[in-house]
């Protein structure tokens, strides 16, 4: 067998491992999941070397599994990893650094640490616009992940600003009142409810409920936390009797 060929063998073993990693993740079977990226990543660094360009989604899907079990200090630590990978091969600021570096506002965020999520959000922002135009699709995420930030603050009307901006994108791109929108309306409702404006909250989330059984039907299982979230409100109001209503 020729070099060509045993480097081809290798990439295709690495594929099946990272697939099986893949499904493992998605399954939530998470320490099993990192211990097969982790054997993909030990694979690939002995046919191409340490921290190659093509082992930084890896190193990148090695900080997700750590993300997704609370490991937030760990996950920084892969997720910068990939990021240098990538600023080495392409340069800072390339659009293939984008997706780690909301991935780092993503960790910051769930530690409390908002400036620094903010930050780190903005800048995969001025990437993606700077490559792709203002309010383009592929901002919308972390257009939206700015207004959890705000809305994690307490800065509700920053919070309401940004998730309305998300919103316009999405409907911009599938139409009012599509399914990939309903989170951005439900985001909305949750603030209206915090700050105490009662009546648009239910009008949201009543909303974001239609949308929900407009797609898949009532009594859709998902449609769940938009009911739980109707029936907070009406308790927030005092209104018991609506809230037992909307939690059954």
């Amino acid at each position: 067998m020729q070099l060509g060929e045993e480097m081809q063998d290798a990439g295709s073993v690495i594929d099946i491992m990272k697939s099986v990693a893949g499904y493992l993740r998605f399954t939530g079977q998470l320490n099993d999941a990192r211990r097969w990226y982790q054997r993909a990543l030990e694979l690939y660094e002995r046919e191409f070397g340490v921290d190659h360009i093509n082992s930084a989604s890896m190193i990148n899907n090695i900080g997700i599994v750590h993300r997704s079990q609370g490991k937030y200090d760990d996950a920084i630590l892969w997720y910068q990893r990939a990021l240098k990978i990538y600023e080495q091969e392409f340069g800072v600021d390339h659009i293939n650094s984008a997706g780690t570096i909301n991935n780092i506002g993503v960790v910051y965020d769930f530690q409390g640490k908002y400036d620094d999520s903010i930050s780190w959000y903005q800048q995969a922002l001025k990437i993606k616009e700077r490559e792709f135009g203002v309010d383009h699709i592929n901002s919308a995420a972390t257009i939206n992940n700015i207004g959890e930030v705000y809305r994690s603050q307490g800065k509700y009307n920053d919070a309401i600003s940004w998730y309305q901006r998300a919103l316009k994108i999405y409907e911009q791109e599938f139409g009012v009142d599509h399914i990939n929108s309903v989170v951005m309306i439900n985001n909305i409702g949750i603030v209206y409810g915090s700050q105490g404006k009662y009546d648009d909250a239910i009008s949201w989330h009543q909303r974001a409920l239609k949308i929900k059984e407009q797609e898949f039907g009532v009594d859709y299982i998902n449609s769940a936390n938009t009911i739980h979230n109707i029936g907070e409100v009406y308790r927030s109001q005092g209104k018991y009797d609506d809230a037992i209503s909307g939690y059954q």
